[in-house]
């Protein structure tokens, strides 16, 4: 409690606090099950609040990207060697096929995300629970040699499971319910609602595994029409998206429309 109250990571010193209690319950238990065991422990995460967390703590390191993590455990030359004749040629029309895949999967992954909504208005407002994401198109996150960034994770009976980073365009939905503060009665006064839209772009990483007539060996002789892919998850699962000034819908209302 004593975190909470003075904005002590875990707990930032702005925005909804009460959100952040399993982030914090978590941390600390990883924190003293280090300390017992006498080891280190490191996490992957892109939450802020975590590094800044692990910054003050002698027991656990954060880093955002999760094949770099994977990578100081179980580095594997020739799954490096596939992943790089993969990052030369997956944007290009050869590999549409697996571009075509991920592109599929991916509206129902941004759909599973937890998405915040935030705005700015001149009255009080409390957004719907549910924002909804149009996917609109992906792209692959580049290197300075204009290869897409992939890198293995984890070789198996069979397969391969990558990551790669992507960068996703969409458009987000969402309605806010609109008050003001009435000081004679000392309560709040419904002014109706607000719809709002708001083009947005964002980077994630997704995870996919490829198995088939792959060759290890050899990588450059690998097909992709004899390559299939399989589990596609997008790593990010939280978004906020800020949808700017709101006011209620009905200030939009033309008074001379012969509608009313």
């Amino acid at each position: 409690m004593r975190r909470y109250f003075t904005n002590t990571s875990p707990f930032a010193d702005s925005g909804k606090k009460k959100n952040e209690f399993p982030d914090a319950i978590a941390l600390l238990s990883l924190e003293a099950y280090a300390q017992t065991n006498k080891t280190k422990i490191l996490a992957i995460s892109t939450d802020k609040d975590w590094a800044s967390f692990a910054s003050n703590s002698p027991y656990i390191d954060v880093i955002e990207d999760l094949a770099q993590g994977i990578a100081l455990f179980s580095p594997n030359t020739e799954s490096d060697a596939l992943c790089k004749v993969i990052s030369s040629k997956i944007a290009t029309a050869e590999w549409e096929k697996i571009q075509s895949q991920i592109e599929d999967a991916l509206p129902d992954a941004i759909g599973d995300m937890q998405i915040t909504a935030e705005a700015d208005s001149s009255f009080y407002y409390e957004p719907s629970n549910f924002v909804e994401i149009e996917f609109i198109e992906f792209d692959f996150e580049k290197d300075p040699d204009s290869n897409a960034i992939i890198t293995p994770i984890q070789r198996h009976h069979g397969g391969l499971t990558i990551q790669a980073k992507i960068k996703i365009r969409a458009k987000a939905y969402a309605d806010f319910s609109l008050s003001m503060h009435d000081s004679i009665d000392d309560d709040y006064v419904s002014m109706g609602s607000a719809s709002a839209e708001k083009a947005i772009d964002f980077d994630s990483a997704i995870l996919f595994t490829i198995d088939g007539e792959i060759d290890y060996k050899n990588p450059e002789n690998t097909e992709p029409d004899k390559v299939e892919i399989h589990s596609i998850e997008l790593l990010k699962n939280r978004l906020t998206v800020d949808f700017g000034y709101i006011q209620p819908d009905w200030f939009d209302i033309n008074p001379d429309d012969e509608r009313y």
